[in-house]
Parts: C-alpha cells; sequence; structure tokens
C-alpha cells in the first residue's frame, strides 16, 4: 500500500492506492482506494504546516484502511514532497514545539511502522486534490486513478 499527501493555500490532501501482484508476485497494478481532501483553515498556516496536516489525514485514511481490510497490507509506504515534514517525522516529538509535536505524535501513534518517503511533487498523485483540478480533466487523470508509476 502507499500513500500520498500534499498541501497548498486552498487545502490539504492524502490519497491511498493499493498495489497488486499476481501469483509470482510482481506488480500488476496500482489502483486508487480512499482519498480526502480538506479546505485548508481561514487562520492561515504556512506550507510545512499544511503539509503537516496532509500528513495527519494520511495517517488517518491508512490507518482507515487498514482496521477496514481483513488483512493489513505487510508493508505500508507514505510519500511526501515535503523535506521539512520528513524531518519532522524522522525525530522524536519533543523536540518541537506544540503544534508540530501533536501532529508527528499523533503519525507516529497511528503508523509506529511506516517508511515515510519524498516524491517529487510532479509524480504526487495527491498534488491535484490539494491544488484542484477540473472534473473534465480529472476523469482521464492517470496519476490520479493509478499513482505514479
Amino acid at each position: 500500500m502507499h500513500g500520498f499527501c500534499d498541501a497548498s493555500q486552498k487545502a490539504y490532501a492524502a490519497a491511498v492506492y493499493a498495489v497488486v501482484y499476481d501469483a509470482a508476485d510482481n506488480p500488476i497494478g496500482c489502483h486508487l482506494l480512499i482519498a480526502k481532501t480538506k479546505v485548508s483553515p481561514i487562520k492561515v498556516l504556512n506550507i510545512p504546516r499544511l503539509e503537516l496536516q496532509g500528513a495527519v489525514l494520511l495517517a488517518r485514511l491508512v490507518n482507515f484502511v487498514n482496521t477496514s481490510l481483513q488483512q493489513a497490507p505487510s508493508l505500508t509506504y507514505c510519500w511526501t514532497d515535503s523535506n521539512i515534514v520528513l524531518a519532522w517525522l524522522r525525530s522524536h516529538p519533543s523536540r518541537w514545539k506544540t503544534f508540530t509535536a501533536n501532529r508527528v505524535s499523533e503519525i507516529h501513534t497511528l503508523m509506529p511502522n511506516v517508511a515515510w518517503r519524498h516524491v517529487p511533487s510532479k509524480e504526487n498523485p495527491s498534488d491535484c486534490a490539494s491544488r484542484g483540478i477540473s472534473a473534465k480533466l480529472l476523469i482521464d487523470h492517470a496519476l490520479w486513478w493509478h499513482g505514479p508509476t
């Protein structure tokens, strides 16, 4: 399972994908399982904080998927295009101020054994959800429906 998160001044978003394997354990497809977008708060937050909100949203979605499936995936990877969020997640929450510490702590609690990785913005499927895309373009948006290749 792969999850992606992103944020902009307009919104933050997360999307979770399932990778399907054949009998020989070769990947044969990747499909969108669930996604969620939230409008950015009225109180203006800087982009790193919004990206962290996106990571929390992703952690909650991954947790929901894991509890909904009869058998949780053996490996889960979470991807963000924010190096700041990655730095926050790779250290103990006590290093950070309250806003950041609380969210990092929640992510660590919900997903203690998840590998967080960096994804370039152009390959991040949740980018279109955080910035907005018309329904006409979304219908044929392969990155959104099948994740990066």
